[in-house]
């Protein structure tokens, strides 16, 4: 071999899995969204790598119009829930729900939201990107890990890299391109199923015996 084997492999898509017979209308007027308004999503276990307040201090910081920020997981970290706390103050347009989401529930949320951020500080792959993606909402990522290669396999009109820390521009740039027209209903999965990924998973494992043979 002339170099070393991709080992970020991601995983394989959760389409059709888990209950989805909801629509967007219904879900946001399940969790209370005033029609007029677009959702940011982050959903998923809490912890501190994941940096939920500095999303909810930079959402706050960029003020956007029609938007509301939505949170919602299990903390795994309790002393995180007042940090976020105090990044939300009082602003009626970020909504923290701190509990486990039923598998039942998670179409609500996703099909409430218009963008799934994740601001993660590190990342390889991610449960709740591949949800998002399996429930048809784009998702604002870092650029590490096994990131660029799921924008490369699903397109760059659901995966939106950026590199750094997330600022106030690249979260204004993220909700501009998350409700843009022209993106399809939904995106191509046909490169994450499980089938295409377990053959792929064999012939890395091939790869990196080849590769220090």
């Amino acid at each position: 071999m002339s170099g070393r084997p991709n080992l970020f492999r991601p995983s394989g898509h959760w389409r059709q899995v888990y209950p989805d017979n909801t629509n967007r209308e219904a879900a946001r007027k399940t969790l209370n969204i005033p029609p007029d308004c677009h959702v940011l999503l982050f959903l998923g276990y809490i912890d501190h790598y994941k940096n939920v307040p500095h999303l909810v201090q930079v959402f706050r910081e960029l003020d956007p119009t029609n938007w509301i920020l939505l949170v919602a997981g299990k903390l795994e970290v309790p002393e995180l829930k007042s940090h976020i706390s105090e990044a939300a103050g009082n602003d009626s347009r970020v909504k923290l729900k701190f509990r486990y989401i039923p598998d039942q529930d998670l179409q609500t949320y996703f099909r409430a939201a218009s963008l799934v951020a994740l601001p993660f500080q590190e990342i390889l792959n991610s449960g709740s990107a591949l949800l998002a993606l399996s429930f048809d909402c784009p998702i604002l990522v870092p650029e590490k890990g096994a990131m660029p290669e799921w924008q490369e396999r699903v397109g760059q009109d659901w995966v939106k890299l950026y590199g750094g820390e997330l600022t106030t521009e690249i979260l204004e740039s993220g909700l501009e391109w998350a409700i843009k027209e022209g993106r399809s209903p939904q995106p191509n999965l046909e490169k994450l199923e499980w089938s295409r990924l377990s053959q792929e998973t064999i012939e890395t494992y091939q790869q990196v015996l080849d590769f220090h043979s």
